[in-house]
């Protein structure tokens, strides 16, 4: 789409609001277990808000900022996931 013209301006404002959506839905995922969700989702929510001040407030150190937080919420949400898969084999 960045070739024909259409989001080469906002394409940061775009990856932002994906990842927004596709964090939102691995967290809420783990609902049933309350400890895990409310961890899940304030990293989550952490990592939305450093990604939106990148996004607002562009600077080398809020970018860098942005993709740790990014790293770390996705690590979060992987091991959660490699964890319940291993349980779930092991039944």
């Amino acid at each position: 789409m960045p070739s024909i013209g259409f989001g080469s301006k906002n394409e940061r404002l775009y990856g932002s609001i994906v990842f927004s959506i596709l964090f939102g839905a691995g967290a809420a995922i783990s609902w049933r277990r309350k400890r895990l969700f409310v961890v899940s989702a304030l990293i989550g929510v952490l990592a939305i808000l450093i990604r939106e001040l990148a996004l607002w407030m562009p600077s080398r150190s809020w970018a860098l900022c942005s993709e740790a937080a990014t790293l770390v919420a996705v690590l979060m949400l992987r091991r959660y996931y490699f964890w319940k898969s291993s349980v779930a084999v092991g039944r």
